[in-house]
């Protein structure tokens, strides 16, 4: 219900220039108050609202985000999440209308109505392969999630495309195009599937470059790489090389960039952006004790500095220091190269 609106008042000492004076009316926050969902056989309405970010208004609410705040994208995704829950138990003409919205007297509260249209629970009828066959349809089947006569999963279908570039990219054909297509028999319940494939032109890793680490060393992360300069593509050895930099804990996100290279597209050239956190910890602790007849009064202390990404070379070190009181005190200093020449 926020309304923004502006206006311009006069400088007094400068005819040339205006104040730009914003007003806002922010209208009170509005809630979702009841989510109504019509035409559900398969799933039951708690099912299906469990799953949603646009839930009714109670007073956990308040404590677990994004709560009940009425908010459009929250209620376009929770669209696109009921429709996928549909299509993954096999409903692939499933149709999710768009959501009725009433807002209550008060203003305060949103009643939502969704209504779906289930239609047919389909199985797999069959699977066929069609255009550049680089492995046998046999191979290929073997591969897949989905199998003749299975329930037809939206979830498994995805996975099932997602391979077959994979595995395309593993032989080099980095712009494998897979265009599943479908046939429904309405009256048996069953979807026949082809998957036609284009591969493409082979291609070749180019340069590998690194952006965003403005700690860790380049031969940090290079040496976690499973694949070369001017080898054959690798779809599969290039998704493991991300895996393997996200696992060394150094960074919030790693994300890999490709460009064809200017001067040979043939080859595709590689930047691996990253965004570094804090990888280093300090503690400390103090404390005091008495004895019981009073007379002897003891401080102690401890502190431990550790680092797993020192210097950016990705050693780990740790210095422990511990005192007793008096001259009763010991130290502990730790260093590990997990990488011996890289």
């Amino acid at each position: 219900l926020a309304k923004a609106t502006y206006k311009l008042e006069p400088t007094p000492n400068n005819p040339n220039e205006v104040s730009l004076v914003f007003n806002v009316e922010e209208g009170g926050k509005v809630l979702v108050g009841d989510v109504h969902i019509l035409g559900n056989v398969f799933f039951n309405d708690a099912e299906l609202i469990g799953q949603f970010y646009s839930k009714p208004y109670t007073r956990l609410s308040n404590i677990s985000p994004p709560g009940s705040v009425y908010n459009d994208e929250f209620i376009k995704r929770d669209v696109e999440m009921m429709s996928f829950l549909y299509k993954d138990q096999g409903f692939a003409e499933v149709n999710v209308g768009n959501p009725v919205k009433i807002i209550e007297e008060d203003r305060r509260y949103v009643r939502l109505t969704l209504e779906v249209e289930e239609g047919i629970q389909y199985s797999v009828g069959g699977i066929e392969f069609s255009g550049d066959l680089l492995y046998t349809p046999e191979e290929m089947k073997e591969w897949m999630l989905l199998k003749p006569n299975a329930l037809f999963r939206f979830g498994n279908f995805r996975k099932d495309v997602e391979m077959l570039i994979d595995k395309y990219g593993d032989k080099g054909y980095a712009f494998a195009d897979v265009n599943p297509k479908h046939r429904y028999d309405r009256e048996k319940k069953l979807v026949y599937l082809n998957y036609e494939i284009t591969k493409g032109e082979k291609v070749y890793f180019g340069d590998f470059t690194f952006i965003g680490n403005t700690k860790t060393r380049d031969n940090v992360l290079r040496r976690e790489l499973e694949v070369a300069d001017s080898e054959l593509y690798s779809g599969t050895r290039l998704t493991k090389s991300k895996s393997n930099m996200d696992r060394l804990g150094y960074f919030e996100e790693v994300q890999t960039l490709r460009e064809r290279d200017e001067r040979n597209p043939q080859i595709l050239n590689y930047k691996f952006k990253v965004k570094e956190k804090p990888t280093g910890q300090l503690q400390a602790a103090m404390g005091f004790s008495q004895s019981a007849e009073g007379n002897q009064n003891k401080w102690f202390g401890q502190g431990k500095y550790s680092e797993e990404n020192q210097s950016g070379k990705g050693w780990r070190t740790t210095l422990t220091g511990r005192w007793n009181g008096g001259k009763n005190y010991d130290l502990e200093v730790g260093w590990t190269d997990p990488r011996l020449n890289d």
